[in-house]
This record gives C-alpha cells, sequence and structure tokens, in this order.
C-alpha cells in the first residue's frame, strides 16, 4: 500500500489520466469497455485473503469473487490480470486494466488521486480473543497479554495508541495461540483475522470497537465516473441479491459486508 501512495503523483500527472476527467470522457471509456465486450480487473496476488494463488496455481480469494459477481451483473465477462504493488498503478494508467480492486484501502491520497468506489468492507484493525465481545473499548485491552503481526497495519496502529503486543511472523500462527490459550487476544486487520478464524472448530470473538477504520475500494483511473458508477450499482445489487453475503461467508464465515 505504501507503494501505491508513492506512485500515486506519478499516476496523477499523466495526461493520459486527465484528459477523461469530463463527463463526455468518462461516458466513452464505459462504452469502450462495452465495445471490447470484457471487464478487466487487476489483483495483486500477494494479497490473501482478497487475491492470491492457491494450491493449483488458480487465482482466487474474495476480491476474486467479488469481482466475478460485478461482472456478471453488468453482463460482462471477467479478465482477471496478476499484477504486483510496482506496476499496477503504470497497468492502470496504460488501460491495460479497467481497474484495480485487492483490499485497497481508502486514502486521502487515494481520494485525491484515483476514482473510488464506494466502500464495501471495513477492514478496520479488530481484537479478536476469547470473551472478546464483552471489551467495550480500548481502555480494556491495556494489561492484557497481546499479539499482532509484524508489519502489519494492525500492529502500527498498535504502536501509535501505545500498546505492545508480542509479533509473529503470520496471521495463522497468531490465531491459533489465542485459540490455544497462549494468547489473551491478536489484534488483526478484521477481514485477515476473520478468514483465519472461520476455519477454528471454536471461533475467537471480536471486540465491538475498532483502534482503526479501513474502508476497502475499488479504484478506476481518476474522472471516470461512469465505470465506478456501475461498479456501485453493482455492489448494490449484490447486496440487495444477497450474493455479497454469500461472498463474504465463503471467505470469512460471517457477513461483513459493507455498502456506503
Amino acid at each position: 500500500m505504501k507503494r501505491i501512495i508513492a506512485m500515486l503523483l506519478v499516476l496523477a500527472l499523466c495526461c493520459g489520466v486527465l484528459a477523461g476527467c469530463g463527463k463526455g470522457g468518462s461516458k466513452k471509456v464505459w462504452k469502450d469497455v462495452v465495445t471490447r465486450g470484457e471487464f478487466a480487473v487487476g489483483v495483486d496476488i500477494s494479497k490473501r485473503p482478497f487475491s492470491f494463488y492457491d494450491e493449483t496455481g488458480a487465482i482466487v480469494g474474495f476480491d476474486v469473487d467479488l469481482a466475478e459477481a460485478i461482472a456478471n451483473q453488468v453482463g460482462l465477462p471477467l479478465n482477471l490480470i496478476a499484477l504486483n504493488e510496482e506496476d499496477e498503478l503504470k497497468q492502470l494508467e496504460e488501460k491495460n486494466v479497467d481497474f484495480l480492486m485487492h483490499g485497497i484501502i481508502k486514502s486521502s491520497d487515494t481520494e485525491a488521486k484515483l476514482q473510488l468506489s464506494k466502500a464495501y468492507i471495513n477492514n478496520k484493525v479488530a481484537v479478536f480473543g476469547k470473551g472478546a465481545a464483552e471489551l467495550k473499548s480500548a481502555d480494556a485491552i491495556k494489561g492484557l497479554k497481546l499479539g499482532s503481526v509484524k508489519n502489519s497495519a494492525a500492529l502500527e496502529a498498535l504502536k501509535k495508541s501505545g500498546a505492545t503486543a508480542q509479533e509473529f511472523g503470520s496471521y495463522r500462527e497468531l490465531i491459533n495461540e489465542v485459540a490455544a490459550g497462549k494468547q489473551d487476544a491478536a489484534v488483526l486487520e478484521l477481514a485477515d483475522g476473520e478468514y483465519y478464524n472461520s476455519v477454528l472448530a471454536e471461533r475467537l470473538e471480536v471486540a465491538p470497537f475498532s483502534l482503526g477504520d479501513r474502508y476497502c475500494v475499488i479504484v478506476c483511473r481518476k474522472g471516470e465516473s461512469a465505470l465506478s458508477d456501475k461498479i456501485n450499482e453493482a455492489l448494490d445489487a449484490l447486496v440487495k441479491s444477497g450474493k455479497a453475503e454469500e461472498i463474504s461467508k465463503k471467505w470469512f464465515g460471517k457477513n461483513i459486508f459493507i455498502s456506503k
């Protein structure tokens, strides 16, 4: 995500991106997508559980299923393109993909430089643990034996709050440690935590407060409002039909989908 933000200024300065900012240009972009006959979406395949390679080499994940559902909703086949953080904005700028989605977090930088969909998940910094639902505020975790994952947004938020935690190398390892009673609680991003929480024999509870909201959005080139409007309409339809909830339960064992 840091690389994404660093590259946003370059993206904003490119004439090809800015040329489509008018309403006419935006509508033409959507017309071009329909004429081409496919929805080309770029995903970073290192973003489990949003998009990653499974053991067979197929690209899978929550965002992959959601992208397919969006494409079906607008009546176009999906062209899924594996990218990485180093070149994904360049691929977007050069119109090799129509939009990017892999748990991208809304920020002032992304909002200023890119066209954003409405948020579909709040991948907030959450507290997982046995009995965590009884914790009423962030003050309640003081004195607990906490764990978090190295280099994660959750660990960064925890450090900013002044709390300390044992650092783990993986989400799975930490979730299992809490389930075994070796840690009081895990401080994790909600989607990442729920992905591993969903396979436990007895799910950990999630505290009813957030240590930091992190809204996931789909990003298009700046000014392409006609495309983002179509995506938003599809997201609303998927919520209404229950498809969004179905996809969420498949990957997280519960519905964490939002639409705002």
